[in-house]
C-alpha cells in the first residue's frame, strides 16, 4: 500500500502534528512506501520527518502566481510514485491534492480538516474561499473526510459538505515523550528564562491568531494578579508569533501594563519543556476542533483550564477546568481555584489529567483508526 500526504506546511500546528504522530507508528519495512509534500518550504518540523527515515519533497508555493506552475511537482512525483491512497491535510492541500489525485485516477482520495471555525471572519478571504470550493468538490472528490472533532463536522456539514463521507478520528498524545519532568529538570528550564523555581506561572501555547483569543489570556493574567497575594506569578506565552517582533501585541501588552510579568517565547521545537514550566494551562480560544495544546498539557500532568469550544470537553470534563465564555474574570477565577487545592488534590489532579490521555486519547488509538480506515477503502 503506497500512501501519498499532502500538506500546507510543517510548522508545528494540530494537523502537522498530528501527522508526524502517524508516521511514527510506520513500520520501519514501510517507510519506502509513504510520501511526504509539503506545498510550501521549511518548517520546523521536516527535519523530524526526515529523521524518521521519510522522504519529504517541497513544493515551493507562495503568494506569487508564478510559483502556482510548481505544481507540475506533485503530478510528477505521483505518476512515478502511482500511489493507492493521497492523504491531504487542511483546506488548500484538500483542494489542491484532490483535484490532482482525481485527475490522475489515485484509487482512493482522503481529505483531512481539524477545525470548527469556517467563517470568513476566522479565516480571511482566500482561505474561505478555499474552505467554500472544498465544501462543493466534497461531493465529489474524496471517498472519505476524517476530522477529530464533532464539532468539525458540524461546522462544515453546515457550509455544505458532504456529511455522509466525515470520519471522527481523535488526535492520539505520545504520552512517552509528553510527560512529567523531574523538578531538577523543570528548575533548570525555568531558570533559562530567568524564573525562580517558587514563581507560580500561567501559561499559553498555540500561534498568535484571532482565535486563539491572546489578548483575552493578557486581560486574565492581569486580573488574576491583582487579587494574588501568594507570592510571583507570571504569564509565559509560546508558539508562533508569540515574540517581541509581533509589534502589535507588544504594544496592547504595554498598554495593559503587563510588560513586567508576561514573557513571550516564541515557537520551541520541544514543547513538553514549556509545558512542564507550567503550573495552569490556559486555553481561552474562541474557536477549536480537537485542541492538542490540551492533550498534550494534561499528558505532561498540567492542570488546564479552557473555555468550552470544539470537542474540548472530551479531554477536560471532570478533570479540567471549563469556562462557557472567554471571560478574562472567569478565566482568572478558576485558575485561582486549582492554585488553591491542597497538594493531595493537586497531586491527583495531575495523576488523572495524565491518566486520561494516557487511556483514552493514545497514537496507538488513533493509528489504528487510520489503518481501518485504509483497510475498508481499499476493499
Amino acid at each position: 500500500m503506497r500512501i501519498v500526504h499532502i500538506i500546507s506546511g510543517l510548522n508545528i500546528g494540530g494537523a502537522e502534528r498530528s501527522l508526524v504522530n502517524l508516521l511514527q507508528k510506520y513500520p520501519l519495512s514501510d517507510i519506502g512506501s509513504v510520501k511526504i509534500i509539503s506545498l510550501t518550504r521549511g518548517g520546523v518540523l521536516r527535519r523530524e520527518i526526515m529523521k524518521m527515515g521519510f522522504d519529504v519533497s517541497e513544493v515551493g508555493l507562495s503568494k506569487n502566481p508564478i510559483s502556482f506552475l510548481r505544481l507540475l511537482i506533485i503530478f510528477q512525483i505521483m505518476l512515478k510514485f502511482k500511489p493507492h491512497i493521497v492523504q491531504t491535510w487542511m483546506y488548500h492541500s484538500d483542494l489542491i491534492g484532490g483535484i490532482i489525485g482525481r485527475i490522475l485516477r489515485v484509487r482512493i482520495i482522503i481529505w483531512n480538516v481539524r477545525g470548527s471555525g469556517v467563517s470568513f471572519k476566522l479565516n480571511g478571504l482566500l482561505t474561505y474561499v478555499v474552505i467554500r470550493l472544498c465544501s462543493f468538490f466534497s461531493k465529489y472528490i474524496p471517498d472519505a473526510v476524517i476530522t477529530n472533532s464533532e464539532a468539525a463536522i458540524v461546522s462544515h456539514s453546515d457550509v455544505g459538505y458532504a456529511c455522509k463521507k466525515f470520519r471522527l478520528i481523535y488526535n492520539g498524545f505520545d504520552s512517552n515523550r509528553f510527560q512529567k519532568l523531574d523538578e531538577k529538570s523543570i528548575t533548570a528550564y525555568k531558570k533559562q528564562y530567568g524564573v525562580d523555581k517558587k514563581t507560580t506561572i500561567i501559561g499559553m501555547v498555540g500561534r498568535y491568531d484571532i482565535y486563539k483569543n491572546p489578548f483575552c489570556f493578557i486581560r486574565m493574567l492581569k486580573s488574576l494578579r491583582e487579587d494574588y497575594k501568594r507570592g510571583d506569578l507570571i504569564g509565559i506565552m509560546a508558539g508562533e508569533g508569540f515574540d517581541e517582533k509581533n509589534l502589535e501585541f507588544m504594544t496592547f501588552i504595554e498598554k495593559m501594563e503587563c510588560r513586567d510579568y508576561v514573557q513571550l517565547i516564541g515557537q520551541r521545537s520541544d514543547p513538553r519543556e514549556v509545558y512542564n514550566m507550567f503550573d495552569v494551562l490556559v486555553m481561552p480560544s474562541t474557536s477549536e476542533g480537537f485542541p492538542n495544546v490540551v492533550g498534550e498539557a494534561m499528558s505532561c500532568a498540567v492542570p488546564v483550564v479552557a473555555t468550552n469550544v470544539g470537542d474540548t470537553k472530551k479531554l477536560v470534563d471532570g478533570i479540567g477546568i471549563m469556562v462557557e465564555k472567554a471571560n478574562p474574570n472567569h478565566l482568572a477565577a478558576n485558575v485561582d481555584l486549582i492554585l488553591r487545592l491542597s497538594d493531595e488534590k493537586l497531586s491527583l489532579l495531575k495523576s488523572l489529567s495524565r491518566k486520561r490521555i494516557k487511556e483514552d486519547f493514545s497514537i496507538k488509538k488513533m493509528v489504528n483508526e487510520y489503518n481501518s480506515l485504509y483497510q475498508e477503502l481499499l476493499r
